[in-house]
């Protein structure tokens, strides 16, 4: 039962970031040709891998095998090779660049015997909103499932390293307005503001994570000027990580409840780990618009 619960869980932020990505655009071509515009001229300095982890468990390979530096994106490289009798998915989760948190991930089905080239797609975007010259440290967790979507084998947190300067330090942002501050862990609101490629809104979000174990973000009763909404919001943070992320609410959403114009924000908002064990919990409180 815990492994589904914890399935459907996972299955739930991988949607979610594939809307992310997609920024709810119905045309791709549309979103690439946008972002171009936006971001074409954010380049980061071009790293190779140093140290590349590999993981090989139950039959299963899993090898990074590189960066790949494109106008609009970046990619990291992987080959995964599926020695046993049955089809698997493998999927990439807890991504994080430089102590912070990316929700973009690689899912990609394998049959048996058989084996692929693979890669997690970063938008440049990500990398210039939070302020990322260089790609220095990389961490991320591998999962496969088997064809009824049980997970079967999951990593250990998979370190690798590029040839960046040692020099180079990253820049965190902590700026916001505390929500939550307790046992090394910090929630914290930032701006609300439009999507750059749609009409949803977006209230953005700064969460530190200094604890041994990591967790996910939820909201709850959230409220607009005292109407109830469904915004997306999960946000996942590995353990001794950073992450910025927005709570996205639907321009559908927001034409059905008339509203036109942010004046209050409530939610209350539970962080759970991967036993599904409650780590904080909140009442319901006004989140500040900035």
């Amino acid at each position: 039962m815990l492994k589904r619960m914890t399935l459907i869980a996972l299955s739930a932020v991988l949607m979610l970031s594939v809307a992310a990505c997609g920024k709810n655009i119905k045309n791709k071509e549309s979103v690439s040709v946008k972002e171009s515009e936006l971001y074409s001229n954010y380049q980061l300095d071009e790293t190779a891998l140093k140290e590349s982890p590999e993981f090989e468990q139950g039959g299963v390979k899993v090898t990074m095998t590189g960066i790949t530096y494109e106008d609009v994106i970046t990619k990291f490289n992987y080959h995964i090779k599926n020695d046993t009798d049955k089809k698997i998915k493998v999927v990439t989760t807890d991504l994080s660049v430089n102590g912070l948190m990316c929700t973009d991930a690689m899912m990609i089905d394998i049959d048996a015997k058989s084996e692929k080239d693979s890669f997690i797609e970063i938008s440049n975007e990500w990398f210039a909103e939070l302020n990322i010259k260089t790609v220095k440290d990389i961490e991320f967790v591998i999962r496969v499932l088997d064809e009824n979507a049980e997970e079967i084998i999951k990593s250990d947190v998979l370190k690798a390293k590029t040839d960046a300067s040692k020099k180079y330090k990253q820049q965190y942002d902590n700026e916001g307005v505390v929500i939550y501050k307790k046992g090394g862990i910090v929630l914290a609101a930032r701006e609300l503001k439009k999507s750059k490629l749609s009409n949803d809104m977006e209230l953005t979000f700064y969460v530190e994570n200094n604890t041994d174990q990591a967790f996910s973000i939820m909201a709850n009763e959230v409220s607009v000027n005292g109407t109830p909404v469904n915004p997306t919001f999960v946000i996942t943070v590995g353990a001794h990580k950073k992450a910025v992320d927005s709570m996205l609410f639907h321009e559908a959403d927001l034409s059905e409840g008339r509203i036109t114009e942010f004046k209050t924000v409530k939610a209350s908002f539970r962080a759970i780990n991967d036993n599904l064990e409650t780590v904080f919990e909140t009442k319901v409180v006004e989140i500040p618009i900035q």
